[in-house]
């Protein structure tokens, strides 16, 4: 249950099959991607000047889906709201306008965004998205326990357990990832397939590795199956963890077209 629900409708402003929400300060308004995968939030340069970004010395290591990593200088702000949720005080990577410019999709349409609202917001709060209304309830959380709390401690990427061809797996869940990609730990299953490139693309850039396709594969997800078709599978660990039984990323794919519940504090994961 939530304490005090904010209700807000998903931005006009679409990136492929990504949910955008729109954060404000003021009359400034900044299109982010609701990223799990993403450990601290990041907004473009023009945005943290229209919000008055506070400069500080803290920096921090990381990367992204490509595979590379930086270390990154992080700036604080404050009074930033979503709808009419103001968000604590926070610290945010600022990057150049152009990391968040991501070519263009199979349409011709350009991938341009202003951020990523990342998991040090996203985990403090229970998120109710409603795919026919395209909005989103949220807000602090209640203890609620449930029968099924299929989401593991957080490991660099929220971990979400799964049933794949009736054994428990577990996934890291990367809901600013267009697509599901399977690891090395399940390569071995697929390795007599084709091989093709594939092109990963994230804030530390791109990058054009070969892969194999999967054409189905299918999952149950407390106790909701999810199929998808072609998914790229590759030999290498997908992003940084401690654990060896890391089976591979899921997208935002796993829920498109769905309503799903993530609340975090109650480890507790639905696709409705």
């Amino acid at each position: 249950m939530i304490k005090d629900i904010n209700i807000v409708s998903v931005s006009n402003k679409s990136i492929e099959n990504l949910i955008v929400v729109d954060l404000m300060k003021g009359s400034n308004l900044a299109s982010v991607i609701f990223d799990t995968g993403a450990s601290i939030s990041v907004l473009n340069k023009t945005t943290a000047d229209n919000f008055e970004a506070i400069e500080t010395e803290k920096k921090v290591t990381g990367g992204g889906t490509a595979g590379n990593v930086s270390e990154i200088e992080l700036s604080t702000f404050e009074e930033v709201k979503i709808g009419d949720y103001t968000i604590p005080k926070s610290d945010f990577i600022v990057v150049e306008d152009k990391v968040l410019h991501f070519g263009q999709d199979e349409k011709g349409n350009e991938l341009i965004i202003d951020g990523f609202l990342g998991w040090d917001i996203i985990s403090k709060l229970r998120w109710e998205y409603n795919h026919e209304k395209l909005e989103l309830r949220f807000g602090e959380p209640s203890y609620m326990s449930y029968e099924n709390s299929i989401l593991d401690d957080w490991d660099n990427m929220p971990i979400l357990n799964v049933i794949l061809d009736g054994q428990k797996r577990v996934f890291g869940f990367d809901s600013g990832h267009t697509e599901s990609v399977i690891g090395n730990l399940l390569y071995p299953k697929y390795e007599h397939l084709d091989s093709k490139s594939d092109d990963f693309v994230g804030i530390d850039g791109q990058n054009k590795e070969t892969v194999k396709i999967a054409e189905t594969f299918e999952m149950d997800i407390n106790n909701s199956k999810v199929s998808l078709t072609n998914i790229s599978v590759i030999n290498r660990n997908l992003f940084p963890s401690k654990r060896e039984d890391i089976c591979g990323l899921l997208g935002i794919d796993i829920v498109e077209n769905r309503s799903w519940i993530l609340d975090y504090s109650n480890r507790y994961f639905e696709v409705v």
